[in-house]
């Protein structure tokens, strides 16, 4: 899903928008989609070892009018990656996999293929990733989930159980390049691959959301959430710009934002959000 990010001008205490630039957020679950594969930034398929080449999932007929998915059928359907589409909880497959609304899910093989949703970078910047997994099966998921980066792996857990709290979260600030893959990926645990659904939440976002606000007739104050850390705010008096300068005035934590306040006095100021 594409969305508008802007860098803002200062023009002699007035502030307008100067310049769109394309941002992205893009969400495993709310971006499913069974009419393509690839689709868009997100592909589906599986891993005969974790980290290996992947293999896209070409079989659909196994969906629902409630649950869509992608599949690979070894044995029982799986490996695999599906979605339910409803807005209320409901049951796939022989009925022990119990998908919450909206919510993605992903199943290893037989012989411990690595079930995967994969992410390409469509543009080189910064992604802030924000990625949990938990157990879908009401017998008790077992099984070991991975986040790699370019094969690599950057986070490796486990999940055991049924429900909130049986699986990691994890987020991190990656700086990618065009074309750069982040594989989510799910093994069977070592413990056999049945009972084995998985639910994931994986968003990755390419800019923080820039809050501008007028404090007084000189002063303009820049916010942006805290789960972005490491950004600072950048300026620079024209475009394009040979150089972005840090600005160097306090930056204050309120409530889950940081918060910068400058001076508005200047002819003209171009300002970004920039991870160094």
């Amino acid at each position: 899903m594409i969305i508008r990010h802007s860098i803002f001008l200062l023009v002699a205490g007035q502030l307008t928008l100067a310049l769109c630039v394309r941002a992205g957020v893009y969400d495993v679950a709310a971006d499913f989609s069974t009419n393509s594969n690839p689709n868009g930034v997100w592909s589906y398929g599986y891993a005969t070892n974790l980290g290996g080449s992947l293999i896209l999932y070409t079989d659909t007929s196994y969906s629902s009018a409630s649950v869509i998915g992608w599949w690979h059928n070894i044995a029982y359907q799986t490996p695999a990656v599906f979605y339910n589409r409803t807005d209320h909880a409901t049951t796939a497959g022989d009925g022990t996999p119990n998908l919450g609304p909206h919510q993605a899910v992903f199943h290893p093989g037989p012989d411990n293929e690595y079930s995967t949703y994969r992410f390409t970078a469509p543009a080189a910047g910064n992604y802030l990733l924000q990625a949990s997994f938990v157990g879908a099966d009401i017998e008790g998921t077992t099984t070991d989930v991975h986040v790699l980066l370019n094969d690599s792996s950057i986070f490796d857990g486990i999940v055991t159980g049924f429900g909130p709290g049986t699986g990691p979260s994890f987020s991190t600030n990656l700086v990618l390049q065009t074309n750069d893959r982040v594989d989510f990926e799910v093994g069977d645990g070592t413990s056999g691959f049945f009972s084995d659904s998985t639910g994931i939440q994986a968003i990755l976002s390419s800019s923080p959301p820039l809050s501008i606000q007028p404090v007084s007739a000189v002063q303009t104050r820049f916010s942006w959430p805290t789960n972005f850390f490491g950004f600072s705010l950048e300026s620079t008096t024209n475009l394009p710009a040979s150089s972005w300068i840090a600005v160097t005035n306090s930056v204050i934590i309120q409530g889950q934002q940081f918060t910068v306040t400058v001076g508005t006095t200047s002819p003209q100021q171009y300002y970004r959000l920039h991870m160094p």
